[in-house]
């Protein structure tokens, strides 16, 4: 989450989908751009020591597969769990659910960042970057 982004142009316009070019929405432009001056007095900001994640995936591989999740890459000052650390799916478009614990020493370093990956039997890898920052 971010307190100083914003959503408009140098013109005051809202931002562009670089792939439709007509205005875009939080789906193309995420929170906004960070505006550095604004993130020096935010004014608010979030409490963000621990955060749990929900997530759902569908299976659209083989009937049959059992992802197993990799943490990466994980700095000091970034500590994260997954639960469950397996998902095994029966069949195609079975969905499952995950849990993402995150917490973060409050002293890390400006910008740090880890990945998990879930990786089944059949080679596949489902990397999602977790990236945390400091100011």
């Amino acid at each position: 989450m971010m307190t100083t982004a914003y959503a408009m142009d140098n013109t005051g316009t809202i931002l562009k989908s670089e792939h439709t070019k007509d205005f875009g929405s939080p789906i193309e432009f995420g929170a906004g751009h960070i505006n550095p001056n604004k993130a020096m007095d935010t004014g608010l900001i979030y409490d963000m020591v621990a955060m749990n994640f929900s997530r759902v995936v569908t299976n659209v591989g083989n009937d049959k597969a059992v992802y197993r999740a990799h943490l990466e890459n994980i700095p000091t000052g970034l500590k994260i769990s997954v639960k469950p650390r397996t998902l095994t799916f029966t069949r195609k478009y079975q969905t499952r659910s995950f849990v993402v614990n995150i917490e973060l020493d409050r002293e890390f370093s400006k910008v740090i960042y880890g990945f998990l990956k879930w990786i089944d039997q059949d080679s596949h890898i489902v990397s999602s970057s977790i990236v945390a920052i400091n100011f």
